[in-house]
């Protein structure tokens, strides 16, 4: 509002609800719309984007300007002209063929007054389809929702990555546009609102006002982006989205570095037991992107460890509303529920009961086996029976399409999967996971095996891990019935995984959910290392866990797949191929998370340097994790933990790196250097940076 003198009432700010328009026969409609509104002083900016001197039917007792060039205007130029000569505080971008209703502008008027710091205010949008009138959209709303709606929280990070609303659902300062030049790109036939959101998010946060008090009538829309994926859509939709979504791509990483590093942060506060820091970091994390589950829940996680279980419900079904049918906000939230119940029926902890509420419903797990009909396919089918928690069923694709007989598997229920024809290992694996009706998923290949606990202590892992929807095991690699190699895998670091594999497919078991809804596939163009790249997309997706028990075995010297040359002179082709295109496919996220990583080795260098050694060993051990067999950071943590005089954190910290990499030799060299007095250890282990 505007400022008013002594005794006065503060003046009402004009607004400018401005129209392109070709002269359709909605026209009519939006002027009865603007007309209806409750805000006054209003006027309506018609720009006449024919150019054919248009004269606008009345809007009521709201003034009608026209702006016209006398040539036609594409939708860009056409805002451009409107927003030039709108005379109001606040403006508005109102198409002919949308709606808003009687109180859409009072509302965002009054809201931007209350939150004098925003400059733009939006509210939800209804976007019902095939509604023709005003009356179908009113009944239509008294019914509730029954189509897409714009109603997400803002987030800089969300709006980076796709368009968040439609432009008649925001009011935004013509300060934006007069002051800061803030214009809609006229080189953009597609997506210039999106482009002009851009522009305004440099100079101002943007205030959500709840509540659907507009109608987008996609239907009546004549730009085709509501069709873009489709394959006879204007290549210019596919450009123009492109075009904008580059110049979005910095705000997109630093916001994406931001909820990681608070991630990495809330693990940190958590390990050092303070809980009030990993709430707070969590929560933030949620509120830049409030559509990361694994923020959500262990914000939910935090509030009802401190005993607020009616908070961490509340975040937990505020999610639900954002993503409905989302199975770990589902299953956490009848988790919560159970817990409370029995805590006041029972009077035993909310903890406890949160735990037996998750023992109390065993996963339904399939396991999937892709064969061709070898002999080995019976070992793998009793290690399939052997499983101390039982599998819902065995599915076996029938990869020769040969006609394969079910074969045996105990009491686990099989099913055999068949075209009739034969399929490559990724048509095979895709198979399988269309069949599967399990809640979890495993993949078990013909020559490999599991140990009886395999998949128990899997579905534990999930269990305590619930914002993570796959987990792996420890593995052991056999070269021959005798010779054996391996038997761990690392903690699981995406930076890793984006330069190697970290383990075969029958160590992970992962949530359908990630298949069914999130359209996790088998690349089927991949001959070979399919099971990398299924790895690298679902680490885009959710959280990975590792569950620190060798309970899979690799037998290699039964594989048929050739992948084990790969390297040698006499080496398949096609291997340095496919391995050529995963690691072009994801070479982006790798980029992003080595400069993560040398971020935080920055940081951890420049916190020992200014003697802030606790801040120091607390990026080096994030370092750690993200790369755990980079030695360096082992060596740094040891040295520190040296210098506050923990000799016996240093020597375990030392001896750790030791066994999963026996063949550094700075870390054996820092260990002499801490097992030998007479060295001269206190300075050939002080930190280097701090010295």
């Amino acid at each position: 509002m505007a400022a008013a003198g002594p005794g006065e009432a503060p003046a009402r700010p004009l607004v400018s609800v401005i129209t392109r328009t070709l002269g359709r026969s909605t026209l009519p409609e939006a002027a009865a719309a603007v007309a209806a509104q409750t805000w006054r002083p209003l006027e309506w900016v018609v720009v006449d984007a024919a150019g054919t001197g248009l004269v606008p039917p009345a809007a009521g007792d709201v003034p009608v300007r026209v702006v016209s060039t006398g040539e036609r205007l594409l939708r860009g130029p056409a805002a451009n002209a409107g927003m030039r000569a709108a005379r109001g505080e606040w403006l508005m971008l109102f198409d002919d063929d949308d709606l808003i209703r009687p109180e859409h502008v009072a509302r965002l008027v009054e809201a931007v007054a209350a939150e004098p710091g925003h400059r733009i205010a939006y509210a939800d949008v209804a976007a019902p389809g095939y509604l023709l009138d005003y009356a179908d959209v009113e009944m239509w709303l008294a019914d509730g929702k029954r189509a897409h709606v714009f109603d997400v929280p803002y987030s800089p990070l969300l709006l980076s990555k796709d368009n968040l609303f439609p432009p008649m659902a925001a009011l935004f300062s013509a300060r934006l546009v007069r002051e800061h030049g803030c214009a809609v790109d006229e080189t953009l036939d597609f997506f210039e609102d999106w482009d002009f959101w851009r522009q305004v998010a440099r100079h101002t946060d943007f205030l959500r006002v709840p509540g659907i008090t507009a109608v987008y009538r996609a239907n009546l829309s004549e730009s085709g982006v509501t069709g873009e994926e489709s394959p006879s859509a204007d290549p210019r939709i596919a450009r123009d989205r492109e075009k904008v979504a580059q110049r979005l791509a910095a705000l997109r990483d630093r916001y994406q570095r931001r909820v990681d590093e608070l991630k990495a942060e809330a693990r940190s506060a958590r390990n050092a037991g303070d809980a009030d820091r990993a709430l707070a970091a969590w929560r933030e994390a949620g509120r830049i992107d409030p559509y990361d589950v694994d923020a959500v829940l262990r914000e939910a996680e935090a509030a009802c460890a401190a005993g607020a279980w009616a908070e961490g419900r509340r975040v937990i079904a505020e999610a639900l509303a954002r993503m409905p049918g989302e199975p770990a906000l589902l299953r956490n939230l009848a988790i919560v529920d159970r817990a409370t119940a029995r805590q006041g029926s029972e009077g035993v902890s909310a903890d406890a009961a949160g735990r037996a509420a998750m023992r109390a419903q065993p996963p339904r797990i399939s396991v999937i086996t892709r064969t061709l009909g070898r002999d080995c396919l019976a070992e793998a089918g009793a290690s399939v029976a052997a499983q101390s928690l039982r599998p819902a069923e065995w599915v076996v694709v029938d990869a020769a399409g040969s006609g394969l007989a079910a074969p045996p598997a105990g009491d686990v229920p099989v099913r055999v999967v068949s075209t009739g024809r034969r399929l490559p290992r990724s048509l095979a694996a895709n198979a399988g996971l269309d069949a599967a009706r399990g809640d979890l998923l495993l993949v078990l290949d013909d020559d490999d095996l599991i140990l009886p606990g395999h998949l128990a202590h899997l579905a534990q892992a999930l269990a305590a891990n619930p914002d993570a929807r796959l987990a792996y095991s420890d593995w052991e690699a056999r070269v021959n019935e005798a010779d054996r190699w391996g038997g761990h895998a690392p903690p699981f670091s995406h930076l890793l995984l984006c330069r190697q594999n970290l383990f075969p497919p029958h160590a992970a078991l992962f949530d359908a959910s990630l298949v069914r809804e999130r359209g996790l596939r088998v690349d089927e163009g991949l001959e070979f290392f399919e099971d990398w790249d299924f790895w690298l997309a679902a680490a885009r997706l959710t959280r990975f866990v590792h569950s620190p028990q060798c309970t899979a075995i690799y037998r290699t010297y039964l594989s048929q797949s050739g992948i084990h040359a790969h390297g040698r002179a006499d080496a398949d082709p096609r291997l340095a191929r496919d391995s050529a295109t995963i690691r072009e496919r994801y070479r982006d996220d790798r980029e992003r998370l080595g400069a993560a990583q040398r971020a935080r080795i920055g940081a951890a260098v420049g916190a020992a340097k200014r003697g802030d050694f606790a801040a120091s060993a607390a990026m080096w051990n994030e370092a750690h994790i993200a790369d755990p067999f980079d030695p360096e950071p082992i060596t740094r943590y040891a040295e520190l933990a040296f210098r506050a005089g923990d000799r016996a954190v240093a020597r375990q910290v030392l001896e750790a790196g030791i066994a999963r990499l026996p063949d550094e030799p700075s870390l054996r060299e820092s260990l002499r250097i801490l097992l030998d007095p007479g060295s001269g250890d206190a300075g050939a282990t002080r930190p280097r940076d701090a010295a």
